[in-house]
């Protein structure tokens, strides 16, 4: 796969058809439109048929429509590519740093920022399409899955109908056979992995809205969700390695947990109270 998409179209956009210039121009103009957008909709609104779409997009190398998002989603915001990952282990004046010290400030600093860009209104928004939905399905993968697994387990304590199997081609599978009606909540810690794109990929092409949650905005997965939970903002502050912070991530999934139990009144209340029941009667 080339390294600039973008690039090599410039390039072969001489040799195009008059039709196939058209979608490139589009391509070219509103690459984080066509990243949300599904091919039968860009068909419709540039007047040019899937098959001429298709047609160029193989011209460039690629297979399908599928495949372009991708592409150019990694070619857009990554802001881990910044990240210094041996800040919290530097030296000073020859001696390593307290690291442990270095971790706990990273994340009270995340902790501190997040304040500023989580949006309690985003929040209610996304509790209350989770209330209506028949199923809310979870997924994510790579270092993602244990923050989707907490989350699931958080939720499905409230009595949601939950789903979530954490093997990835059962995430694929559980996404190309969701109901637009249906709830998708999906975690992608960095927001650049390419497993958690294609699943919201899938997602999107089956009508479904995403609720994401990822530590940064503006990367490739936060264009592609419905209402995007990001503790962090654009990424340009200096926090370290992405590892140390998950705790932000759980402070919006608890969050969300508390949001849900006020949208959804006494019926979670009740649910929520049981569950601490059974909490109780297995302790000492």
């Amino acid at each position: 796969m080339a390294s600039s998409y973008l690039k090599d179209l410039v390039d072969i956009y001489p040799k195009l058809s008059t039709s196939e210039k058209i979608f490139a121009d589009y391509v070219l103009r509103q690459p984080e439109d066509l990243i949300k957008t599904s091919i039968h909709d860009v068909s419709k609104e540039l007047g040019v048929s899937v098959s001429t779409i298709i047609g160029m997009i193989k011209k460039t190398g690629l297979e399908g429509y599928a495949e372009l998002k991708l592409q150019l989603a990694g070619e857009a915001n990554n802001p881990m590519r910044s990240q210094s990952w041996d800040s919290l282990i530097e030296k000073e004046d020859g001696e390593i740093q307290d690291i442990y010290s270095n971790v706990v400030d990273s994340n009270i600093k995340a902790l501190s920022q997040s304040k500023e860009y989580v949006n309690y209104k985003d929040l209610r928004y996304a509790a209350e399409l989770i209330s209506r939905a028949p199923r809310v399905c979870f997924f994510g993968t790579g270092s993602s899955s244990l923050l989707v697994a907490e989350a699931h387990d958080l939720l499905f304590r409230l009595g949601l109908n939950c789903c979530y199997n954490q093997d990835r081609d059962h995430q694929m599978i559980t996404a190309a056979c969701m109901k637009e009606d249906e709830i998708a909540i999906m975690i992608s810690q960095t927001g650049v992995n390419v497993d958690n794109l294609k699943l919201a990929s899938i997602l999107m092409n089956q009508g479904v809205r995403i609720i994401g949650i990822s530590n940064y905005s503006g990367t490739p997965f936060s264009k592609m969700t419905t209402v995007n939970l990001a503790p962090l903002g654009g990424g340009e502050q200096e926090f370290g390695s992405h590892f140390t912070l998950r705790i932000p991530i759980f402070c919006i999934i608890e969050a969300l947990y508390y949001t849900l139990i006020d949208v959804i009144g006494d019926e979670a209340k009740e649910t929520a109270r049981k569950v601490r029941e059974i909490a109780v009667s297995s302790s000492l």
